[in-house]
């Protein structure tokens, strides 16, 4: 009887526990991270809630809007109104699972800034589209006074670092690549309207700046086994005045397979070389040999960097 009696008791735990183990996969789903309101707040911008995470993960949401506690839509996504201005908008996320209880949670409040003014009539760029010239931004034309602007300059894709103005030198980087600039409308309490310009191209063949247009070798017509040859280099602009610093490289190489031959050393120019580099040469066996002269301008210089390639021949000495 004891036996008996000690099994059913036994039993009795064993569904009480059974039980608690229910009631736990029962409970409503648990937030861990808050949900939050994506995207600009502002009359006419569509926003969308982020529903946070949840625990289990697996799990389906609805979407509830308010307005200063007001309830004002449903759905992923909401569109504030002209009413909506100044007001706080959140987003009540509710996570459920098959057959449990539901679990909500709220994002933090965002107030909705006025609409954003809008661009009537495009900036325009104007100046001088050679490479190095200064181009002007326009603002345009909004239908909104009392306006501050920024302005952000594009090649392609990309923003040009340090392009912030409302001018902008142009350099050789911009080369055969489309330009454009985004100008950006701000007014206080509203969200910022943007506008670009039409994309334009800055004319390579036309510079506002000195640029080597090209490096000039110098070799001795006649050069044996027993010379060390001086090579002559000259670096020269289009512009008034030819650059003064910079490296040139120079590297000669044999052109023929069965002599090994190769040369290089870098020299750096000073504003008393005259632009001028004169590289003396070991002695060489009987070969042809390539001269290749390179010159890089130094960093944020306006002279463009510059190559050229000849060749001599080494003779036996008699």
């Amino acid at each position: 009887m004891g036996s008996v009696l000690v099994a059913a008791l036994l039993g009795t735990v064993s569904v009480l526990a059974g039980a608690t183990t229910a009631d736990a996969a029962d409970g409503p789903p648990t937030n861990t991270a808050r949900p939050a309101i994506t995207g600009v707040v502002a009359v006419g911008k569509t926003v969308t809630a982020d529903p946070g995470t949840w625990d289990p993960a697996d799990v389906t949401y609805a979407y509830t809007w308010f307005v200063d506690g007001q309830q004002a839509g449903a759905g992923e996504q909401y569109t504030p109104t002209a009413a909506d201005e100044g007001h706080a908008l959140s987003v009540e996320v509710s996570a459920s699972q098959h057959g449990g209880p539901d679990g909500t949670a709220t994002s933090e409040p965002v107030t909705v800034l006025g609409a954003a003014p809008q661009n009537v009539e495009a900036p325009e760029v104007s100046g001088a589209f050679g490479v190095g010239g200064i181009l002007q931004v326009s603002d345009g034309t909004w239908d909104a006074d009392g306006l501050t602007f920024t302005y952000q300059w594009m090649r392609g894709d990309t923003q040009i670092a340090g392009a912030t103005g409302s001018s902008y030198q142009s350099t050789w980087e911009d080369c055969n690549q489309d330009l454009d600039v985004v100008v950006t409308a701000h007014l206080a309490g509203h969200a910022d309207g943007v506008a670009a310009t039409p994309i334009f191209r800055v004319s390579c063949y036309y510079c506002m700046c000195d640029a080597p247009t090209a490096v000039r070798i110098h070799v001795p017509e006649h050069v044996t086994t027993q010379d060390r040859a001086q090579i002559r280099v000259r670096i020269e602009s289009a512009g008034s005045a030819n650059p003064s610093t910079g490296t040139v490289t120079l590297r000669v190489t044999s052109v023929k397979r069965r002599v090994h031959a190769r040369w290089v050393h870098t020299a750096r120019l000073h504003p008393d070389d005259r632009s001028r580099v004169t590289f003396r040469l070991p002695r060489l066996a009987v070969s042809k040999f390539a001269v290749h002269a390179e010159y890089d301008s130094p960093p944020g210089s306006q002279f463009m960097d510059a190559v050229n390639v000849t060749t001599f021949k080494v003779v036996q000495d008699r």
